[in-house]
């Protein structure tokens, strides 16, 4: 849920390690996926609308908007129930999910999956892997990462970043999701996704983070604020919080808050700078 300043609800009572494999993915696509962003930097991931979101994740969602959570809340039963049928055709129609009796490539299979024939929730159905990466990462991630401005401007253009790591494991990949300000009339807000290396996703933040906000033929500085939870078993929900403001000669000023205690204090710094202490914070390796 979104606030005054647009921060997006955080959820850490949905936040939870899997107790094993949530998605029947195809491993080896997921790892090609993962392959082709750690050599890219990037590797492209499906537009997903707000009502497929819902349909899959339902309120078990670490970052939700307030506007999207609002609509599915005042929803009737019976409505929510036709809405999510209409979104798991057409994420069926996308191959994004597959029908019970479906392989990876869309030929009929002799079904081993006892979810395979267990049509309760669209989420038992088998997902592509770009689907499954998406998903996943929105319910277990091992870091998340949003962007908000301090002042107005909304939630579209902010980036949220989930990253994806094994237990104890550095930072893997992270899915890069947009809210892009366009509505599909049925489905809703349209959420842009893609799959980036640490590095890149890191390079990616701090360059939104600097970029000054446009109004009408002029950028303005305007403060921005990247905000890193983590919640690791034993230590609960932990905030690293970096405020930049611009300051017209290229350089921002960075005010970061750590956990713990300690009075912060603003830091000049150029991109590159910026750069590697937004991607330590991301990675939690400190630059």
């Amino acid at each position: 849920m979104t606030g005054r300043n647009h921060q997006p609800r955080l959820a850490p009572d949905h936040w939870g390690t899997p107790q094993a494999d949530p998605r029947a993915a195809d491993v080896a696509g997921v790892t090609q996926l993962l392959s082709t962003a750690a050599a890219e930097g990037a590797a492209k991931l499906p537009m997903l609308s707000a009502a497929e979101l819902y349909t899959l994740c339902g309120t078990s969602q670490v970052l939700t908007e307030e506007n999207e959570q609002q609509r599915w809340a005042a929803m009737t039963g019976p409505a929510r129930a036709g809405l999510a049928s209409a979104a798991t055709d057409f994420l069926l129609d996308r191959g994004l999910l597959r029908r019970p009796a479906q392989d990876a490539s869309g030929a009929a299979t002799t079904p081993t999956d006892p979810r395979a024939t267990d049509g309760s929730h669209p989420a038992d159905l088998p997902m592509s892997p770009p689907l499954a990466l998406i998903i996943t990462a929105r319910q277990y991630p091992a870091v998340v990462a949003a962007g908000t401005r301090r002042a107005g401007g909304g939630a579209a253009g902010a980036p949220r970043m989930y990253g994806l790591a094994e237990d104890g494991s550095p930072l893997r990949a992270v899915v890069v999701e947009m809210v892009t300000g366009r509505t599909h009339k049925l489905f809703g807000p349209l959420h842009e996704f893609v799959l980036m290396s640490p590095a890149a996703a890191g390079s990616a933040l701090a360059a939104w983070a600097r970029t000054p906000l446009r109004t009408g033929l002029r950028r303005q500085p305007q403060d921005r604020t990247v905000s890193v939870y983590r919640n690791r078993p034993g230590h609960g929900l932990t905030c690293d919080r970096l405020t930049v403001t611009g300051t017209g000669d290229g350089s921002v000023t960075a005010v970061r808050e750590q956990p713990g205690p300690g009075i912060p204090g603003p830091v000049t710094c150029g991109q590159a700078e910026l750069t590697a202490l937004v991607t330590g914070m991301l990675t939690g390796e400190q630059p």
